[in-house]
């Protein structure tokens, strides 16, 4: 199957209605031409779908740093928590918790001009430090330090 870049790929996979469960046991290919892409798949049927596995040949898998980052907003503030995955009670009381590098994290979707950020140091309960940041087309990238296990961060409009 050759994809059209200018519209995404769609693969219906019908059978009579039945009220037990269906099961398709058939592997799709879907070439995808050289380049930076992002694949969605999405369900636009009536019902769950299960899929066992997706696999990828001949190309390359852009590593990311192993955190979790949760975050919400508001008009006036945004807050985000960046945490180090491996960091968690048990691997802490083994010693088994390894830093991720610093790394760089885009937040999208704040108010044109100057900010300041707080960086939270969430086992003290302390801001650790504030910086001034700009907010240049609706982004904001944040410079993550390396991360043992995590940070809160706080992201407002300067007065």
């Amino acid at each position: 199957m050759r994809p059209n870049p200018s519209r995404p790929i769609s693969i219906r996979c019908e059978s009579p209605w039945r009220s037990e469960r269906s099961t398709y046991d058939e592997e799709i290919a879907v070439e995808v031409p050289a380049g930076r892409h992002r694949i969605r798949v999405d369900n636009f049927g009536n019902d769950w779908v299960a899929v066992a596995k997706y696999t990828f040949a001949g190309c390359k898998v852009l590593d990311r740093p192993n955190v979790l980052v949760c975050g919400m907003k508001t008009q006036g503030l945004a807050m985000l928590w960046i945490q180090n995955r491996e960091s968690c009670w048990y691997h802490h009381g083994q010693g088994k918790v390894g830093d991720v590098g610093a790394f760089a994290l885009d937040v999208v979707g704040l108010p044109h001009g100057p900010h300041r950020v707080e960086w939270w140091e969430t086992w003290k309960g302390a801001v650790a430090r504030t910086e001034p940041a700009e907010v240049r087309g609706g982004k904001l990238t944040l410079r993550v330090p390396p991360l043992a296990s995590d940070v809160a961060v706080k992201i407002r409009p300067a007065p």
